[in-house]
């Protein structure tokens, strides 16, 4: 159906990551983490400490609320605490929804 625009080898994950998986990609270290369940049934996270960019998917939306209805904002407010704990270095932050931004606001 999609032809030459779908790729030919279908790749399904094969492991289970848990706090600070790091990888390494063209010499550049990405901190992968799973910070569990929130505004979605788990959240994964990306950080690239060479450049203080700190992807946060779904943790993170800009000028909208997380989906709660499944009963989940105490789980969600604990990522955000989380995140604003463990990535002190981080300078830009990526949003699931919305705009990036810069961290300057975020306070210890």
């Amino acid at each position: 159906m999609y032809g030459d625009e779908y790729p030919a080898i279908t790749r399904l994950p094969n492991s289970i990551i848990g706090e600070h998986h790091v990888i390494e990609q063209d010499g550049v270290e990405i901190v992968v983490e799973s910070v569990g369940v929130g505004e979605a049934p788990d959240a994964s996270i990306l950080y690239i400490p060479a450049s203080g960019n700190l992807i946060l998917s779904d943790v993170l939306d800009v000028k909208t609320h997380a989906w709660l209805v499944e009963q989940h904002s105490r789980q969600w407010i604990a990522q955000l605490d989380h995140v604003k704990r463990t990535y002190t270095e981080a300078r830009m932050v990526y949003s699931g929804h919305g705009e990036c931004g810069d961290c300057s606001c975020w306070t210890t």
